[in-house]
């Protein structure tokens, strides 16, 4: 095995529009339109009355398409689950009408929630995330995120996204600072394809905006995006390769995670360290 250090980096800003069409542009029309603190307060109430859990329950699901009709065989049709880590009943269900009447312009069939501490100061920070089927003949499902960010009476909503097929994967501590966590995504590079999974580790705790951590796998140090291999079909498409991820403690001199590439040729280990500038140099064993 040998090892090589992949330098990530913080993206002024995180969207992926330029690179999927049909879809609502949220960065340039937010969703998020009420004002009224009044509701804001309410919302902000219902939160601390609530303690996640610390796995994901099913919330329902979401449509992508209906599978046709062949004769008089129906196949199944396309669905998205929804998830969350909030599984009492009553209190998700008074929660996701909170967020409703702050989002008129969102279907509430196609909301979700999570509850998490992003930077351990005890207010509850609420994770609000969105399926879009996108428009014209190729219907596919995209997973749109907002965390809702509390201050002066009122909350923020910071957004990312969108990511194909995405789930939320997990909150983890993540890069130099110990007290503050990133969000995880899992998301696909195409749908009808033996498609490469993705992770995408988002800071909401950006001062203005949520940014992705981004990452390059050239040797030149080059070609940054906010992706993880986390997953590769092989097959003639990529490496065949089993892959494992792995987080490390947030430190200041990292590394931060780990990769590991079981290939034919050999097993590789990748390690990650998180930076914020492009100018840092890729590290080699006895450099």
């Amino acid at each position: 095995p040998f090892l090589i250090f992949l330098v990530p980096i913080k993206a002024d800003a995180f969207h992926f529009m330029e690179l999927y069409k049909n879809l609502p542009d949220y960065e340039k029309n937010p969703p998020f339109t009420i004002k009224d603190k009044m509701l804001h307060a309410e919302l902000r109430k219902a939160l601390s009355n609530i303690s996640p859990y610390t796995k994901q329950c099913r919330a329902g699901s979401v449509l992508v398409w209906k599978a046709p009709i062949i004769g008089n065989e129906k196949g199944k049709d396309w669905r998205i689950d929804l998830w969350t880590n909030v599984c009492d009943l009553k209190k998700y269900k008074i929660v996701k009408g909170l967020i409703a009447n702050l989002t008129p312009s969102l279907s509430p069939d196609n909301v979700t929630f999570w509850i998490t501490d992003l930077d351990e100061d005890h207010e509850p920070d609420l994770i609000v995330g969105y399926i879009d089927i996108s428009k014209g003949e190729l219907k596919y499902p995209y997973l749109s995120l907002w965390r809702f960010k509390y201050s002066d009476g009122a909350y923020k909503a910071l957004y990312a996204g969108p990511f194909l097929n995405g789930t939320f994967h997990a909150v983890r501590g993540f890069g130099t600072n110990p007290s503050k966590k990133a969000v995880f995504v899992k998301h696909l590079s195409c749908i009808e394809c033996e498609p490469i999974v993705y992770l995408t580790a988002i800071d909401f705790e950006a001062s203005d905006d949520a940014h992705a951590y981004e990452f390059t796998y050239s040797e030149k140090h080059e070609g940054f995006d906010p992706i993880i291999e986390y997953g590769l079909p092989g097959m003639g498409h990529t490496v065949d390769a089993e892959v494992e991820t792995r987080l490390l403690p947030p430190s200041e001199s990292g590394p931060h995670l780990l990769q590991f590439f079981d290939v034919e040729g050999g097993p590789m280990i990748i390690s990650l360290q998180t930076v914020t500038q492009r100018s840092q140099t890729i590290q080699r064993p006895g450099s």
